[in-house]
């Protein structure tokens, strides 16, 4: 949410405003739904005291990545700041897909809320969709980042490899 109202500080005009802070709407919503999860008793929930949830101490790989998110939607453009989150979102479907096709733990309430939540964009991850409409918005905002060509591999390459570490981090959930 920090990520997206800062990129929307940087937009060129009302209709990327806007879709910035729809995304911050979504993500407080999401976030919401996500505390519900861990604080409901079972079977609906996790069954976490509240506390703990709100408290929790963040990895340093989260810490790394969502820092370098915000920051980059502090320090760069509108548009380059989306460079940051493509990985984000190609790992998400991936992921996912791979989860809803292979988890031995179906039953569980992250299966569902997780994995098939967001494989529901396997067909348009599998078509490249998401691709096309990213292509499609780079092609669109050239003029603002074709001199910045190399800051956005930086950025690109940054952000991937904040996926990386960030997956790295899982814990089994048998240590939780």
């Amino acid at each position: 949410m920090v990520y997206d109202t800062n990129r929307a500080s940087k937009a060129a005009n009302t209709a990327d405003f806007d879709t910035s802070v729809d995304k911050v709407s979504s993500g407080a919503e999401y976030a919401k739904d996500m505390l519900t999860t861990c604080t409901v008793p079972p079977p609906n929930g996790v069954g976490i005291v509240d506390s703990k949830v709100l408290q929790a101490t963040p990895t340093e790989a989260l810490t790394s990545y969502t820092d370098f998110q915000i920051n980059t939607a502090i320090d760069t453009t509108w548009v380059l700041a989306l460079v940051a989150m493509v990985p984000c979102i190609q790992a998400y479907y991936d992921i996912a897909v791979d989860l809803k096709d292979n988890s031995v733990h179906k039953d569980t309430i992250w299966y569902n809320l997780w994995a098939v939540e967001n494989a529901k964009y396997e067909q348009s991850t599998i078509n490249q969709k998401v691709l096309i409409i990213l292509k499609e918005f780079f092609i669109q905002n050239f003029d603002a980042w074709k001199d910045h060509y190399a800051e956005a591999t930086r950025i690109f390459r940054r952000a991937v490899q904040g996926e990386i570490d960030l997956w790295a981090t899982a814990e089994d959930p048998g240590d939780v």
